[in-house]
């Protein structure tokens, strides 16, 4: 089982969204990211090393959440994932328009 963590930032991110999406994206990241962070599937697949805001010491990969994308790390050894941050994703734009 891994642990989750927040970075600083991830609270406002959570605070501008509707209560409603809040509460999903919240109850998604607990589900997707408790037991198998490290799986890719059709909401979870990573992203590589690439440059973003946020001091990421690993590989960041992304959870799609509706329009939502969180993005995270984790290290296998401690058995943590940190959230980094949550995007919302236009259908319009591509994730790196996003980050």
């Amino acid at each position: 089982m891994f642990v989750i963590e927040f970075a600083d930032t991830i609270y406002d991110d959570l605070d501008a969204m509707r209560p409603f999406d809040r509460r999903r994206v919240r109850d998604t990241m607990v589900e997707q990211l408790t037991y198998q962070p490290n799986v890719e599937t059709n909401n979870r697949k990573p992203l590589g090393y690439i440059p973003t805001e946020w001091d990421v010491a690993g590989e960041l990969w992304e959870l799609k959440i509706g329009l939502y994308r969180v993005f995270y790390e984790f290290d296998l050894a401690e058995k943590s994932v940190m959230v980094h941050g949550i995007r919302e994703k236009p259908p319009h734009k591509t994730t790196g328009d996003i980050l």
